[in-house]
């Protein structure tokens, strides 16, 4: 398949690196052709390459590029002076909802790495509650999904709960995801993963790799609200 996305160029990198220690508006404005050529425009053309995988995943994901891909301006309700983020990312999240309120797929690239996953950007107790409960009433039929070979090459993250709760007779292979407060599946890979053209093909076969995942952990909170 032909993909529009050529790869992050190197100067785009060291553009985010440099941001780090000149972290204001006239280097950002001095550089900002810099990068809009070096980072917004690529990741712009591999949200749009990754459009029609994500509808297919779920047709309810906003797809439009200029809202997956996130802006570099912080928030300035907590930029504490800092105004740009040195880090850029892509969300795909249902339209009309925001991060914290969804499970959704992303990819970021900072000054160290380049990574992409899904999971819960928060923590959403009643989703959770409703997870657990739908493992431990059918632990083989998660077993089969957890244990699958897209899902293994993933890293389970998150937070656990410091009292573990309890959970006889359920596999071992299933308690880290039980114990959890919320989680995501992450990979990391150096920046010649992002700089090459070939990421929306790797990220096309990661993502449809979770897909199986993606839908059973949104059927759980149907099941939790129903």
């Amino acid at each position: 398949m032909s993909w529009e996305y050529r790869g992050l160029p190197l100067e785009g990198i060291h553009f985010l690196t440099a941001l780090q220690f000149n972290n204001n508006k006239p280097f950002f404005e001095e550089n900002r052709a810099l990068y809009t050529r070096t980072l917004r425009e690529p990741l712009c053309a591999l949200a749009r390459d990754m459009a029609p995988v994500m509808a297919g995943i779920d047709d309810r994901f906003e797809i439009r590029p200029e809202r997956v891909v996130a802006r570099i301006y912080r928030d300035a309700r907590y930029s504490r002076g800092i105004p740009y983020r040195d880090y850029l990312w892509l969300g795909w999240k249902p339209m009309g909802a925001s991060a914290g309120e969804s499970f959704s797929y992303y990819f970021f690239v900072n000054t160290r790495e380049c990574g992409w996953g899904m999971g819960f950007y928060g923590q959403i107790r009643e989703w959770m509650a409703a997870f657990r409960r739908r493992v431990i009433a059918d632990p083989e039929r998660f077993l089969a999904l957890a244990g699958s070979q897209a899902v293994a090459s993933f890293a389970l993250e998150g937070e656990d709960y410091k009292r573990q709760p309890e959970t006889p007779g359920l596999p071992q292979a299933l308690v880290p995801w039980i114990r959890k407060k919320s989680f995501y599946l992450e990979k990391k890979a150096s920046h010649e993963a992002c700089m090459s053209p070939d990421l929306p093909g790797r990220l096309t076969a990661d993502f449809m790799g979770l897909a199986p995942l993606y839908r059973y952990v949104n059927e759980c909170r149907s099941v939790g609200e129903a």
